[in-house]
Protein backbone atom coordinates (compact mmCIF):
# COMPACT_ATOMS: atom_id res chain seq x y z
CA UNK A 1 0.00 0.00 0.00
CA UNK A 2 1.33 3.31 -0.96
CA UNK A 3 2.23 5.86 1.86
CA UNK A 4 -0.03 9.19 1.09
CA UNK A 5 -2.44 9.76 -0.82
CA UNK A 6 -2.16 12.46 -3.39
CA UNK A 7 0.32 14.95 -4.76
CA UNK A 8 -0.44 17.56 -2.77
CA UNK A 9 1.93 20.17 -4.36
CA UNK A 10 4.89 20.77 -6.15
CA UNK A 11 7.84 23.11 -4.29
CA UNK A 12 9.73 25.62 -6.86
CA UNK A 13 11.76 27.66 -5.66
CA UNK A 14 12.36 30.67 -7.97
CA UNK A 15 14.70 33.92 -8.91
CA UNK A 16 11.97 36.67 -9.27
CA UNK A 17 8.53 35.25 -6.84
CA UNK A 18 6.62 38.40 -8.69
CA UNK A 19 7.58 36.88 -12.54
CA UNK A 20 6.99 33.44 -11.98
CA UNK A 21 3.14 34.60 -10.17
CA UNK A 22 2.99 36.74 -13.34
CA UNK A 23 3.36 33.99 -15.97
CA UNK A 24 1.22 31.67 -14.11
CA UNK A 25 -1.53 34.11 -13.74
CA UNK A 26 -1.21 36.22 -17.20
CA UNK A 27 0.23 33.49 -19.23
CA UNK A 28 -1.27 30.05 -17.91
CA UNK A 29 -4.19 31.29 -15.94
CA UNK A 30 -3.98 30.27 -12.62
CA UNK A 31 -5.03 32.19 -9.55
CA UNK A 32 -2.79 32.66 -6.21
CA UNK A 33 -5.25 31.38 -3.49
CA UNK A 34 -2.71 31.95 -0.25
CA UNK A 35 1.08 33.73 0.50
CA UNK A 36 3.34 32.91 2.73
CA UNK A 37 5.61 35.10 4.16
CA UNK A 38 8.41 33.78 6.74
CA UNK A 39 10.59 35.66 7.24
CA UNK A 40 12.82 33.74 9.66
CA UNK A 41 13.31 30.78 7.03
CA UNK A 42 15.74 32.58 5.06
CA UNK A 43 13.19 35.75 4.14
CA UNK A 44 11.16 33.13 2.35
CA UNK A 45 7.79 34.16 0.56
CA UNK A 46 5.72 32.02 -1.43
CA UNK A 47 2.55 31.96 -3.56
CA UNK A 48 0.45 29.16 -4.12
CA UNK A 49 -1.53 28.40 -7.24
CA UNK A 50 -4.15 25.53 -7.72
CA UNK A 51 -3.79 23.65 -10.74
CA UNK A 52 -6.19 20.68 -11.51
CA UNK A 53 -6.27 18.11 -8.19
CA UNK A 54 -2.38 19.47 -6.87
CA UNK A 55 -0.82 23.50 -6.36
CA UNK A 56 2.52 24.38 -7.53
CA UNK A 57 4.10 26.37 -4.46
CA UNK A 58 6.35 28.82 -5.94
CA UNK A 59 9.26 30.34 -3.11
CA UNK A 60 11.44 32.87 -3.25
CA UNK A 61 14.07 33.42 -0.74
CA UNK A 62 15.86 36.48 -0.21
CA UNK A 63 18.86 36.20 2.21
CA UNK A 64 22.00 35.57 0.24
CA UNK A 65 22.94 32.00 2.00
CA UNK A 66 19.30 30.43 1.70
CA UNK A 67 18.87 31.60 -1.69
CA UNK A 68 22.12 30.25 -2.78
CA UNK A 69 21.70 26.83 -0.71
CA UNK A 70 18.04 26.65 -2.24
CA UNK A 71 18.70 27.98 -5.77
CA UNK A 72 22.41 27.77 -7.02
CA UNK A 73 23.00 29.23 -9.75
CA UNK A 74 19.27 28.94 -11.39
CA UNK A 75 16.57 30.78 -12.06
CA UNK A 76 14.52 28.35 -11.27
CA UNK A 77 14.45 24.74 -9.71
CA UNK A 78 11.78 22.26 -8.85
CA UNK A 79 13.19 21.75 -5.09
CA UNK A 80 10.15 19.07 -3.56
CA UNK A 81 6.91 17.45 -4.39
CA UNK A 82 4.93 17.45 -1.28
CA UNK A 83 2.87 14.50 -0.69
CA UNK A 84 -0.39 14.31 1.93
CA UNK A 85 -0.69 11.52 4.12
CA UNK A 86 -4.04 11.24 6.63
CA UNK A 87 -1.57 10.72 9.73
CA UNK A 88 1.94 12.27 9.58
CA UNK A 89 3.26 10.02 12.66
CA UNK A 90 2.97 7.39 11.06
CA UNK A 91 3.91 7.32 7.20
CA UNK A 92 6.67 8.77 9.49
CA UNK A 93 7.53 6.04 11.52
CA UNK A 94 6.73 3.47 8.44
CA UNK A 95 9.20 5.67 6.58
CA UNK A 96 12.27 5.93 8.68
CA UNK A 97 11.96 2.12 8.89
CA UNK A 98 12.77 1.82 5.50
CA UNK A 99 15.82 4.11 5.83
CA UNK A 100 14.51 7.67 5.05
CA UNK A 101 15.63 10.31 7.11
CA UNK A 102 14.39 13.97 7.73
CA UNK A 103 15.94 16.94 8.08
CA UNK A 104 14.23 17.36 11.40
CA UNK A 105 13.14 15.41 14.02
CA UNK A 106 10.23 16.90 14.86
CA UNK A 107 7.79 18.05 12.54
CA UNK A 108 7.45 21.36 11.15
CA UNK A 109 4.16 23.63 10.76
CA UNK A 110 3.45 26.53 8.44
CA UNK A 111 -0.04 27.58 6.80
CA UNK A 112 -2.56 24.72 8.75
CA UNK A 113 -0.10 22.11 7.62
CA UNK A 114 2.51 19.44 9.85
CA UNK A 115 5.54 18.11 7.77
CA UNK A 116 8.47 16.44 7.30
CA UNK A 117 10.86 16.65 4.50
CA UNK A 118 13.06 14.13 3.79
CA UNK A 119 17.38 14.11 3.40
CA UNK A 120 17.03 13.62 -0.82
CA UNK A 121 20.54 11.27 -0.04
CA UNK A 122 18.03 8.49 1.75
CA UNK A 123 14.90 9.42 -0.90
CA UNK A 124 16.99 8.41 -4.35
CA UNK A 125 18.04 12.23 -4.88
CA UNK A 126 14.78 13.73 -4.35
CA UNK A 127 13.09 15.57 -1.46
CA UNK A 128 9.57 14.85 -0.52
CA UNK A 129 7.54 16.95 1.65
CA UNK A 130 5.01 14.22 4.04
CA UNK A 131 2.72 16.80 5.47
CA UNK A 132 -0.66 16.62 7.33
CA UNK A 133 -3.18 19.70 6.52
CA UNK A 134 -5.18 20.55 9.58
CA UNK A 135 -2.62 19.65 12.12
Amino acid sequence: MAIGKRIHHIGIVVDNLGAAVSFLTDTVGLEVTQTLDIPERGGLKAAFLPWGNAEIELIEVSEPEARRTRLGDSAARIEHIAVEVDDLAAAATALRAKGVEFTTEQPLAAAGMSFYFTRPETTDGVMYQFIQPGS
